[in-house]
């Protein structure tokens, strides 16, 4: 009997090891001598944090909060909050009067994000609207009174106007996804930008130029573009703004894809279009991301479970480091960080608030950017992501994710991690997969004092010495 018990119990733990399918050994390579740049903050979100996960934006060392779509969860941010709309609601009131404002809300936001040591990344625009009855999404009555609206709401957080801040917001985003609602669509049901395209680009010219001229040092941009492969839409909105001579201090643009090599494919697409119209000192940011497969079918609720899950967080980590890798991107902005929009949110457990496996892609970037100096690696297996960064006093650490879209691969890897003049002898690692959760896991070393450590198709390990 208890032969039977030992040999259940041994079985059982068997199987909740890593499966290895392959003698092959990935290598992968890092050289501390050979600088690459600077790790960027490309670990920034969407959405202010509630007050129980204040302590993990800290943790996590959160760059950027975007503030957009916050009205969507009644009861956590309340219905006024960053929109233009929802802070100036009646558009025929008087542009000067402090009355005519409603800031109450998202100062409360925007202190709380504050107070995370997180900077606000503000779009100044209106939510998406999906109900059939639409509100604030059509063109403005008067342009030039909504960027002077848009004037006085940076006047409010910058420089104190209506009993406000001094807070120095940097970056101010105008609008959100008017592409969206392109050919014709504006016509029957938008979501977006309820007029033609053509009218959305003059209305941005109008609105840049003015804040522009108001607030010279400030980074003035957008378009928060849905889809940046729609060259025909970016074409016509680059090509006006350069002929109105319209600042584009940032160009933003979203990407949900299922693969970090897409991402990159759009980032490609973005920075040859800005250097066609003459905004190549443009910054690009990546002001929305996440996995998504396709939007429409059973197909979309697959993605959400994926999100959910160990290959969602995979996906964070893979993308984190093939954008540092692969792109200029100077900023990314992580869609969604609330726990209750679990739709989208795979970082914290919506009932809990304590973070999940999706978290801690954002944790590590953290770690990096402690460091701040990137150095060269080199990979031999398209599965494996990995991203190094050395400190001041020569210390490494090194990110390494192995991702795959395939959800029928299921072997684990053995990677080997060279570091070129160090031996990784007193190096920690800890492990996140489909059993650990940033769990320390002792690493193997060869004889060569590299460092070996088994992934799964969809994990990610932080390695320090």
């Amino acid at each position: 009997m208890k032969k039977t018990l030992y040999l259940i119990c041994l079985i059982g733990l068997l199987c909740c090891l890593p499966q290895t399918g392959s003698a092959d050994v990935v290598t992968v390579t890092v050289k501390p001598g050979e600088t690459t740049g600077a790790v960027r903050p490309l670990h920034g979100v969407n959405s202010p944090p509630t007050k129980r996960i204040v302590k993990w934006f800290k943790a996590a060392g959160i760059p950027f909060m975007r503030g957009h779509d916050t009205e969507e969860t009644p009861g956590t941010y309340g219905y006024h909050t960053f929109d233009v709309a929802a802070i100036f609601g009646d558009f025929s009131a008087d542009v000067n009067d402090p009355a005519s404002y409603d800031f109450h809300s998202t100062d409360e936001l925007i202190g709380r994000t504050l107070s995370a040591g997180t900077k606000v990344f503000f779009r100044l625009g209106e939510t998406i609207e999906h109900g059939t009855k639409k509100y604030d999404i059509y063109p403005p009555k008067d342009y030039l009174k909504w960027a002077q609206i848009c004037e006085h709401i940076i006047r409010h957080y910058n420089e104190g106007w209506a009993e406000g801040f001094r807070y120095g917001i940097e970056y101010w985003e105008i609008w959100n996804e008017a592409d969206a609602d392109k050919n014709g669509r504006w016509e029957e049901n938008p979501r977006t930008w309820g007029g033609p395209e053509e009218e959305f680009y003059a209305f941005y010219a109008t609105v840049s130029k003015h804040l522009k001229k108001c607030f010279p040092h400030l980074k003035i941009g957008g378009p928060a573009m849905a889809n940046p492969t729609d060259e025909k839409w970016l074409n016509g909105f680059l090509s006006t703004a350069a002929k109105a001579k319209a600042p584009i201090d940032f160009f933003s643009w979203h990407a949900y894809r299922s693969k970090p090599e897409l991402v990159v494919e759009c980032s490609d697409i973005v920075d040859k279009a800005l250097k066609r119209y003459g905004y190549g000192d443009a910054e690009t940011i990546l002001s929305e991301w996440n996995y998504v497969i396709q939007w429409k079918g059973e197909t979309f609720y697959e993605s959400a479970q994926a999100r959910y899950s160990g290959k969602g967080a995979a996906y964070i980590a893979s993308t984190l480091i093939s954008c540092q890798n692969s792109t200029s991107l100077q900023k990314m902005m992580y869609y969604e960080f609330r726990p209750d929009w679990n739709k989208y949110c795979q970082a914290f457990d919506w009932m809990t608030n304590r973070p999940i496996a999706g978290y801690y892609p954002f944790y590590i970037w953290n770690k990096l950017s402690q460091y701040g100096t990137t150095v060269r690696v080199e990979e031999n297996d398209p599965e494996i992501y990995a991203v190094a960064a050395k400190g001041p006093s020569g210390k490494l650490r090194i990110f390494i994710c192995r991702y795959t879209d395939d959800s029928n691969e299921v072997y684990s890897s053995e990677v080997r991690i060279k570091i070129e003049g160090m031996s990784g002898e007193d190096a920690t690692v800890h492990l996140t997969d489909t059993h650990y959760l940033y769990t320390e896991w002792p690493p193997t070393i060869d004889n060569d004092g590299a460092v070996h450590i088994l992934l799964e198709p969809r994990s990610f390990a932080l390695i320090e010495l």
